[in-house]
């Protein structure tokens, strides 16, 4: 790691949706403390991606209660590993039941082992908190222009636009790569049965089960309808066995049942 100064970085400020809600389970035992341990790990040590392409990407970390700023250098390597790391921490927050929210911006940081401070950080973090609304880490203009400059048409594959205008960081791409590769080997699959795709199959089920639980609470219900949606799009693009769409109004027009 070189030494940090304050310089342009792309910066991502990403946090849990719903964390005071667990944080009154814990006073009302009705959440595990080891759980939520185990969940906020996961945020304060985000997977940094041992991966040779990543050598020089100059990735840091470093958590703020149920919040954690991630930032790397501003090229390919670094918006690469920043968008690989975040998908892995999307995808395994899913898997335990919870949906993140964030924003990417390119701007000055100063952001060591101890310290994260800059005019990037104040505007990831006004982004995630006013503007991204939903689960999603949205990407302002300024980076996907970078990431048309870096992988041309291929920035589609990491990047969606919302219908309501942000682009957004495309965390199911793994679903997307492991379900292609899936097919390849075996055009009959069924997920349910490849450990590949099971643990895709469980994230399903946890969108649906938060799906059905949020249905007493309209504002967080728009948001998890939100993620439904995305999540059937995507099913819909690459359709396979036992991974199935999400159920419910809103989602799936011949379904409105929430039992």
């Amino acid at each position: 790691m070189s030494e940090p100064s304050y310089e342009e970085r792309y910066c991502a400020f990403v946090d849990i949706l719903g964390f005071r809600a667990l944080i009154e389970g814990l006073r009302e035992h009705k959440v595990d403390p080891q759980s939520l341990k185990r969940l906020l790990s996961q945020m304060h040590d985000p997977l940094h991606g041992d991966r040779e392409e990543f050598a020089s990407s100059d990735f840091r970390a470093l958590s703020i209660s149920d919040a954690v700023a991630l930032s790397t250098k501003t090229t390919g390597n670094g918006l690469g590993h920043l968008l690989f790391v975040l998908e892995e921490l999307a995808l395994g927050l899913l898997f335990d039941g919870f949906f993140i929210r964030g924003a990417i911006v390119k701007g000055n940081l100063y952001h060591d082992t101890k310290t994260v401070f800059g005019e990037a950080l104040v505007e990831a973090y006004r982004l995630e908190s006013e503007v991204a609304r939903y689960p999603r880490i949205m990407v302002v203009r300024d980076v996907v222009k970078d990431a048309t400059l870096y992988w041309g048409k291929g920035y589609e594959e990491r990047l969606r636009h919302a219908e309501d205008g942000p682009a957004y960081v495309h965390v199911l791409r793994p679903l997307q790569r492991d379900v292609t590769s899936e097919l390849l080997r075996d055009p009959n699959v069924n997920a349910e049965e490849s450990e590949q795709l099971n643990y895709y199959v469980k994230i399903g089920q946890t969108v649906q089960k938060q799906f059905r639980n949020a249905v007493d609470n309209p504002r967080h219900f728009e948001k998890v309808q939100w993620f439904a949606r995305y999540w059937n799009e995507v099913i819909r693009e690459h359709p396979v066995q036992g991974l199935n769409l999400i159920k419910g109004a809103g989602v799936d027009p011949k379904s409105a049942v929430w039992g």
